[in-house]
């Protein structure tokens, strides 16, 4: 756990959600075994299911996908 809590500040950021269309997200701190952990920060349009990662392109980031009318701010955490 304290890894965790000293992450660094480069593993870790917000994004929107853009209902069903892919959202990019930018961080070079992102590798091929990384897990990335995704938690609701502010509520936007409907939240009817939870947003997950659909790619990872190590090096460079990810994609996460969410449900119809989800345009609500996540947090992530990039861990590994």
């Amino acid at each position: 756990i304290a890894n965790l809590v000293n992450s660094s500040e480069a593993a870790r950021g917000t994004f929107t959600a853009n209902e069903e269309t892919a959202v990019t997200v930018t961080n070079a701190a992102v590798t091929a075994n990384s897990q990335i952990l995704i938690t609701l920060k502010t509520v936007g349009g409907t939240v009817a299911g939870t947003p997950y990662v659909a790619t990872i392109t190590p090096g460079t980031g990810f994609t996460v996908k969410s449900t119809s009318a989800d345009t609500s701010v996540y947090n992530y955490l990039i861990i590994g």
